[in-house]
């Protein structure tokens, strides 16, 4: 038995951060393109076809709530490939006492 149950503090992460990747119902497979989302469900996704792209996704959803994603990624040779994101959600306001 546990105190407080249900829940998970990081829930926002399930928060799909492509169009396309909704369009699957939220889950990635192997699709292997240049699609830079795609690394962010599934980082072995990432290749050198993705050298030197950027994404950026902006949703604004109900409730005041809105959230965004950007990625870069970049090949090096004798490294290999190098991708950087960052996921950002905004619960919007809520009234206090």
């Amino acid at each position: 038995m546990f105190a407080q149950p249900g829940g998970n503090a990081f829930q926002f992460l399930d928060v799909t951060n492509s169009a396309r990747v909704a369009s699957l119902g939220g889950k990635a497979p192997s699709i292997y393109d240049d699609d830079l989302n795609m690394p962010f469900h599934n980082p072995a996704l990432l290749n050198d076809q993705m050298h030197n792209h950027f994404v950026l996704n902006y949703v604004d959803y109900f409730a005041g709530i809105n959230y965004g994603y950007a990625s870069y990624a970049r090949t090096y040779d004798g490294i290999g490939n190098v991708a950087l994101g960052i996921h950002y959600l905004n619960y919007g306001n809520s009234r206090g006492r």
